[in-house]
C-alpha cells in the first residue's frame, strides 16, 4: 500500500483488512509520507514558511502517517514488524 493510508478517514480499518487478506507468512508493505518532517533548503525563510503550509495543507487528512505504520500494523496484529525511514534528498 503506496501513499494511500494518509488519505483515508479510517486508515486503521484499511490496515486491518491488509492483514486479514492476507496469506500466513505473506508480508504487509506499507510506504506512506511523513508531511511534517518536509525540510526545504535554499529559499527564503518567509517563503520556506509559505510552501511548508502550503503542501501541509494539501498532503492529506493524516500528515503523521509515515511515522505512525508500524504502530499500526502491531494493533491490528502483526508481529515481527519491522520499519525502515527513508529519506529523499
Amino acid at each position: 500500500c503506496e501513499r494511500v493510508l494518509q488519505h483515508l478517514d479510517d486508515p486503521d480499518s484499511a490496515v486491518r483488512e491488509l492483514v486479514r487478506v492476507t496469506r500466513r507468512r505473506g508480508r504487509v508493505v506499507l510506504v506512506d509520507t511523513d508531511w511534517e518532517s518536509l525540510v526545504l533548503d535554499g529559499l527564503p525563510d518567509g517563503l520556506v514558511d509559505e510552501a511548508r503550509e502550503a503542501m501541509l495543507a494539501k498532503s492529506g487528512v493524516h500528515t503523521r502517517m509515515g511515522r505512525t505504520l508500524r504502530r499500526r500494523l502491531v494493533a491490528a496484529g502483526l508481529r515481527d514488524v519491522e520499519a525502515h525511514p527513508v529519506t529523499i534528498a
